[in-house]
């Protein structure tokens, strides 16, 4: 596989693009993008430009072997500037018109901030903060531990999304999304909490508000 090939299938991953979304997006076709990642195909000079003119990336991005997206991806990335908590009282209210909001604890006075690894604040850009407030998900974020929301992002079908029903206040859950209904699963050892099923006709009252795509348990922050 080309260097090339690497670094395009990391652009296409972190954008979620197909391939033919990604071909018709710099007017190409799909035959041309498979032979980039699949048969050893170099891009035109043309094609590269049109690639990082629509994707914000460099040329360097590209075709470095050392520099590129591909060998980023799998050289370990020092932590960001810690970034403020939405929601540092404990409960799961999100601010969607923010990025990063700092929330202080009433009851202690604290403000939470948390190390978010570079290559996550990157790839998520429009992402924030909540902190988990129960055990309905104990399974995979334990209580307190900080929960980094994409809001850009739609869960995929076992995705653990953040949802507000009916306008109530948000709450984490998987998602699955059958033919004709919705289910809204917790994930926990505790069996005080259940399923929520929606039909397809009460598709509108489930606000999709993001996707999980990196937490922190509060414990390993000391």
């Amino acid at each position: 596989m080309t260097t090339f090939a690497k670094n395009l299938r990391v652009l296409l991953h972190n954008n979620d693009l197909t391939q033919k979304k990604f071909a018709d997006s710099i007017h190409v076709t799909l035959t041309t993008v498979s032979g980039w990642l699949n048969r050893d195909v170099h891009p035109s000079c043309s094609s590269l430009s049109d690639i990082c003119h629509n994707y914000g990336v460099s040329m360097k991005d590209l075709i470095s072997e050392d520099e590129g997206l591909y060998a980023r991806l799998h050289t370990p990335q020092p932590a960001s500037p810690a970034l403020p908590v939405v929601g540092g009282d404990g409960s799961v209210s999100p601010l969607m018109n923010y990025n990063f909001i700092a929330v202080t604890n009433p009851q202690d006075g604290i403000t939470s901030n948390v190390a978010l690894p570079t290559i996550i604040r990157v790839n998520h850009p429009h992402g924030y903060f909540v902190v988990v407030p129960d055990n309905s998900m104990n399974r995979v974020l334990p209580r307190s531990s900080f929960a980094f929301i994409d809001p850009t992002k739609h869960p995929e079908n076992g995705s653990v999304a953040l949802l507000s029903i009916d306008g109530n206040p948000p709450k984490l859950r998987r998602y699955f999304r059958g033919a004709n209904t919705i289910v809204l699963a917790p994930d926990s050892d505790s069996g005080s909490y259940t399923d929520s099923l929606f039909s397809s006709d009460e598709e509108e009252r489930v606000h999709i508000l993001g996707t999980l795509v990196w937490f922190q348990c509060a414990q390993e922050m000391a």
